[in-house]
């Protein structure tokens, strides 16, 4: 049986770090702006993980699976809702962004969470 709660925090352990890295090799070429940009992309997905899993951990010990997949599909569209919400801040208030980096931030949290969760599932 897999450990809910440990998959979830590893998760979100490698998409921090990942996100980190990335951004402290942003600012070394690309400078401050880029590399805040590229955190925010990756702490948005890392954010809404957060909230999916507790959304979708709270639920773990129900059996039945109708009700499985209904906190599965609302915690993804929480974690979508978060998303959203989150980039649409970003773009309104943060008026030195830089989108290629944002985007870069993104892709590097959600491979992650990818990674992680199959590299944890085949354990």
């Amino acid at each position: 049986m897999i450990l809910t709660n440990r998959v979830f925090a590893t998760m979100l352990a490698w998409q921090t770090g990942a996100t980190s890295v990335l951004a402290s090799i942003t600012y070394f070429f690309y400078g401050k702006h880029a590399a805040i940009s590229a955190f925010l992309g990756g702490f948005s997905i890392i954010f809404a993980a957060a909230i999916a899993s507790i959304i979708f951990v709270r639920n773990r010990n129900k059996h039945d699976a109708a009700a499985i997949l209904i906190s599965l599909i609302l915690s993804e569209i929480v974690k979508l809702l978060f998303i959203f919400a989150f980039l649409f801040l970003v773009f309104k208030h943060y008026k030195n962004l830089v989108p290629v980096a944002l985007i870069i931030g993104l892709i590097v949290a959600l491979l992650m969470s990818g990674a992680a969760m199959s590299k944890l599932v085949t354990k």
